[in-house]
């Protein structure tokens, strides 16, 4: 098994808390991906809007993923998030992750939300420590 469909697997069919996260991967590939946050009444903060703790807990899930695609397990060192425009809950969102930096030690990622419409509704930035290497 390679790496990413290792991965793959992984958030497909998690254990622990990535196992409540409405998330279906679109592609997956190195330093890369995009996967659609599925619409649920669970997602919702008192407002009908999708609670902002789900829109960090997602970023750092699939930016992390997108720094192990590199083969090494990473750890969350900062993230900082930006809620730009609300999004119902009753809607799917568009999340997609792209490297800014792969270096050594430390990887940067910065994560979209997108309304089907190509609204931007959240944007964040997360930077991981690389650990040791993954076996397969």
């Amino acid at each position: 098994m390679d790496i990413i469909n290792y991965l793959k697997n992984n958030i497909e069919s998690p254990k622990g808390f990535i196992g409540h996260l409405p998330l279906e991967i679109i592609t997956l590939e190195t330093g890369y991906m995009k996967a659609r946050l599925k619409a649920s009444p669970e997602n919702a903060n008192p407002f009908g809007t999708v609670h902002g703790g789900l829109y960090f807990a997602v970023a750092d899930t699939v930016a992390g993923t997108a720094a192990m695609t590199h083969g090494r397990y990473v750890t969350t060192t900062s993230g900082h998030i930006h809620y730009l425009n609300g999004s119902r809950a009753e809607n799917d969102l568009i999340v997609e992750t792209s490297e800014i930096k792969a270096g050594q030690s430390l990887l940067t990622y910065e994560v979209n939300f997108y309304t089907e419409d190509q609204i931007l509704v959240c944007k964040a930035t997360l930077e991981y420590y690389a650990l040791k290497d993954i076996t397969l």
